[in-house]
């Protein structure tokens, strides 16, 4: 997973941390930990935050997969 291109989306969207952990349902906690490379994500934590963000598929698979 490519954590900076995650931070760069959500500030792209004008949104923080925060605002992702509360809309997607994914602990504030692990989404730090995700962001900073210390957390693991699951599947389903990737597509709440795809969601939310309103990410292509592409630009999923680039962050997600990488």
């Amino acid at each position: 997973m490519d954590a900076n291109k995650l931070h760069k989306k959500i500030y792209e969207k004008g949104l923080s941390i925060d605002a992702v952990s509360k809309m997607s349902g994914v602990d504030i906690l692990l989404l730090g930990e995700i962001l900073f490379g210390h957390g693991l994500m699951t599947i389903g934590d990737a597509l709440k935050i795809k969601e939310v963000l309103s990410l292509t598929n592409a630009e999923a698979i680039d962050i997600f997969l990488s």
